[in-house]
């Protein structure tokens, strides 16, 4: 992979989850692969999702992808499939559309 960053903005709501997600996204392979030449200095902001409409997308995105890694190993409980409607609609109104934009 061909980037280079200076600095790791991290937006958070919950302080304690925060440095949960920040040692597992430490151990990345891409993270770990940067020269030791790039800085990998963290920025920390605390925000409200009302604040940030990058944030609240963002937050959907992680959402939806933990529910079809829930749905892949058959995980996913009754309360999530009841929200979604049922298991065709899960996959052809949320999962589908939002797989265009996956990187």
């Amino acid at each position: 992979m061909d980037f280079s960053l200076s600095l790791i903005t991290v937006y958070h709501t919950d302080l304690c989850k925060l440095f949960a997600r920040l040692t597992a996204f430490q151990k990345h392979p891409d993270i770990q692969n940067l020269s030791s030449a790039e800085a990998r200095q963290f920025e920390i902001k605390k925000v409200t999702p009302s604040d940030y409409r990058l944030f609240q997308a963002a937050d959907m995105f992680c959402s939806m992808e933990l529910i079809r890694l829930k749905l892949e190993s058959s995980a996913i409980s009754p309360s999530e499939l009841e929200f979604f409607g049922n298991l065709r609609d899960l996959k052809k109104n949320y999962l589908k559309p939002l797989h265009r934009y996956k990187w």
